[in-house]
């Protein structure tokens, strides 16, 4: 139900004022009736206190040393969050952990948005340690450069994969799944299929163990 905005202005006032006393590091405002919050710890790390869809998340880069440069936004379930960012100057992108953390709390990086990696200039893309749950139309736009592409097969279905997800990569020559026999044999067709839109007559698709 959408807010008023008169009660909205009045009611994130009221945040403001509260947050000077105690300690609530100023909220954003994501949509006509969502806010978040972010409340502040000792070590002047901040943690999603009231998270939103699309809300972007703020953590510190010394607890996540592999997430440098990235930038995620919250799902908002409370327990994953979406890639919308990484390093566009690294040759190679790789993520050792699919996990970020926040404070004292895990969350799983479940899904990667159109964009990410505009204007990427890696030749091989490893993002095998996410749990993908979908492969998502152009996910993967902007990484022009890609020549491998690596993702985790486990949770995907023929369904969950867009035809479009590595469309117009043309210097793609592999796309690499981890992932069980029986399991890739489930989404193989899928995936063939997504490899004949990158353009490139010689990208394959191939299972690999890890």
């Amino acid at each position: 139900m959408k807010l008023n905005k008169h009660i909205m202005a009045m009611n994130l006032a009221a945040v403001i004022a509260f947050g000077a006393v105690a300690g609530i590091i100023a909220p954003s405002v994501a949509g006509e009736d969502n806010i978040v919050a972010y409340a502040a710890v000792t070590d002047g790390q901040a943690s999603v206190q009231d998270e939103v869809t699309g809300g972007q998340v703020s953590f510190n880069e010394k607890d996540n040393p592999d997430l440098k440069g990235c930038d995620f936004e919250s799902n908002g379930d409370g327990a994953t969050v979406t890639l919308t960012a990484v390093d566009k100057t690294a040759k190679k992108v790789k993520f050792k952990t699919g996990t970020l953390k926040v404070g004292d709390k895990e969350y799983k990086i479940t899904a990667i948005k159109k964009g990410t990696f505009k204007g990427s200039k890696a030749t091989s893309i490893d993002v095998s340690a996410l749990e993908l749950e979908k492969l998502t139309a152009n996910m993967f736009q902007g990484a022009t450069k890609a020549k491998t592409i690596k993702v985790n097969g486990a949770k995907l279905t023929k369904k969950s994969i867009d035809k479009n997800f590595v469309k117009g990569l043309k210097k793609l020559t592999k796309i690499q799944v981890v992932a069980k026999a029986k399991q890739f044999n489930k989404i193989k067709k899928a995936l063939n299929t997504a490899a004949k839109k990158t353009g490139n007559k010689k990208t394959q698709v191939k299972r690999v163990k890890k």
